[in-house]
């Protein structure tokens, strides 16, 4: 320890009393003296000149100002202790004896905290510390307290947002877009849902008066669960079971495979896009996109909406796609009607009625029911197609195709429009390799620019060659399928009229007259037709 603050202390001479102030060294404070006047009253000096003792203070150099005459030959030091109210902190400060008056010792010190009450946690070497080098008029802390340690409540670690936000997404030109709300927490097999951080235990605290001091109860925690959700040994950790979304439910954890929504997929909704399969007991309306990796169930209606799913789609009353809507299953799809729409099934296509849509299969598409007719656009199905009428009597230009598996044939058309283009362009590489190489053989140089873009033409060339060949094999492989005649049919049980056009297996036949209740099938490599 240093004296760096100001102080003052007594001297007794010739039976005079003496007040010496010392003035502070670099970086103290000058003693205050409201200290000074305790100083003196606990010392007996009741009566003194204030003022004097205010200059001697403020003096910048060590001044001593005459109190009177004493009968006492010194005067001892006194120690002040203040414990602060947590009763962990105190502050102890030191007022000088006299000049030549015995100094504060250990035994002292000790017995002073002891009789205010200090019972705990004096620091002894801080004491020695004093007792080496004496500093007055300034707070020191000669004793601590144990602070008491607060444990932790339990706690649940969620690893989804608890807390999805219905505002929709901005556009960088701060329009709003209303499809797009963030509303669902989408999980797979595997993910971890939550974590329960177990309580830590306080520890206890001792007051320099030597009383315990207890830290705060501590709450456990616990998570309700639901279906889907399975946990590590001990419990702590929660994973979803299935592909789907996780949701806090009146606190309780649940993990759903299925999206339900009460009312239609709208504004309020925003698009959804769910891993599982999604059931919606309104409709959904115009500009809306339905995303799901397993079934799509619609009570109502799809109006000029986007559907994909990777398992069924049923919609309970139709589609109207107002010339925009599309529906694409994994799966099948089953409605009660389809209009204006384009709809692709993986598997079959069960609907009441088809209008002006196009609508392919990979199995059979079956138009049932009490009106079971299609009329205008295009029909394309792997397997059969069965209807009650075909066309109209106005003549609706209507297609039907079957035989191929529509996916078949779009690969098919896919595979010769890249083989086109990678001829075509060969076509140009190869008239380039041809120019530079009729250069060499003139004797013409070629510098180390020209010669690096002849090796990326050539590099080209080869790749596009080799994918040219590529796709060829894949052609090949799916000819015989798209040639070969199946034993898929068209089934009208009512009737056909004018204006439609049949394909099977490549074969084309136009209707030219109302037929009634009949079929139509390749036989030895022709399309025939019958009645039924």
């Amino acid at each position: 320890m240093e004296q760096k603050n100001g102080y003052a202390c007594l001297s007794v001479e010739d039976q005079e009393v003496y007040l010496i102030c010392y003035p502070p060294k670099e970086g103290g404070k000058r003693a205050e003296l409201k200290d000074v006047q305790f100083y003196l009253t606990k010392q007996g000096f009741a009566t003194y000149n204030v003022q004097k003792v205010k200059q001697c203070i403020e003096s910048e150099k060590e001044e001593k100002i005459d109190l009177g005459k004493s009968h006492l030959k010194f005067y001892s030091g006194f120690i002040v202790t203040y414990i602060e109210p947590n009763e962990i902190c105190c502050k102890t400060k030191f007022y000088p004896p006299s000049i030549g008056a015995a100094p504060f010792t250990k035994e002292d010190i000790i017995s002073s905290l002891s009789q205010d009450g200090i019972k705990y946690g004096i620091d002894e070497d801080t004491v020695q510390t004093f007792i080496d080098s004496p500093v007055y008029f300034t707070d020191l802390e000669l004793a601590h307290g144990k602070t008491v340690v607060e444990g932790q409540d339990g706690k649940i670690e969620y690893f989804f947002n608890t807390d999805p936000s219905l505002e929709p997404k901005k556009n960088e030109d701060g329009s709003v877009d209303f499809h797009t709300l963030n509303i669902l927490n989408n999980v797979n097999k595997g993910d971890i849902l939550a974590r329960i951080v177990k309580e830590i235990q306080g520890e206890a605290g001792m007051s320099l008066t030597g009383k315990i001091i207890n830290p705060q109860a501590v709450k456990p925690t616990k998570i309700e669960i639901g279906k889907n959700i399975v946990s590590n040994d001990d419990k702590t950790e929660f994973f979803s079971d299935v592909m789907g979304h996780v949701m806090l439910s009146h606190g309780r954890l649940v993990v759903s495979d299925v999206y339900d929504v009460t009312g239609d997929v709208d504004n309020s909704t925003g698009n959804i896009e769910y891993a599982g399969s999604v059931n919606i007991q309104g409709s959904v309306r115009a500009g809306f996109d339905i995303k799901a990796g397993g079934n799509i169930v619609v009570e109502g209606v799809v109006e000029g909406a986007d559907l994909e799913a990777g398992g069924d789609i049923i919609i309970k009353l139709g589609i109207n796609g107002q010339g925009v809507g599309s529906v694409k299953a994994g799966g099948n799809v089953i409605a009660k009607f389809i209009e204006n729409a384009t709809v692709k099934a993986n598997g079959y296509i069960n609907v009441d009625v088809i209008l002006a849509s196009m609508v392919q299969a990979n199995g059979d598409i079956n138009v049932s029911g009490r009106k079971g007719y299609i009329a205008g656009g295009k029909i394309s199905a792997g397997g059969n197609v069965c209807a009650e009428k075909i066309g109209s009597e106005m003549g609706m230009q209507t297609l039907i195709e079957i035989g191929v598996k529509p996916d078949l044939k779009n690969r098919f058309n896919e595979l010769n429009s890249m083989i086109y283009k990678l001829e075509n362009k060969n076509i140009e590489l190869s008239s380039i390799l041809n120019n530079y190489q009729q250069s060499l053989k003139k004797g013409i140089k070629l510098d180390a620019k020209i010669i690096t873009y002849l090796r990326q033409v050539a590099e080209d060339f080869k790749k596009n060659n080799d994918n040219i060949q590529k796709n060829n094999s894949e052609l090949e492989k799916i000819k015989p399928e798209l040639l070969a005649d199946g034993h898929n049919k068209i089934i009208v049980k009512k009737d056909i009229y004018p204006g439609v056009s049949i394909y099977i297996s490549g074969s084309k036949k136009e209707i030219m007259d109302h037929l009634s209740s009949c079929e139509f099938k390749m036989k030895d490599g022709e399309l025939t037709w019958a009645t039924i």
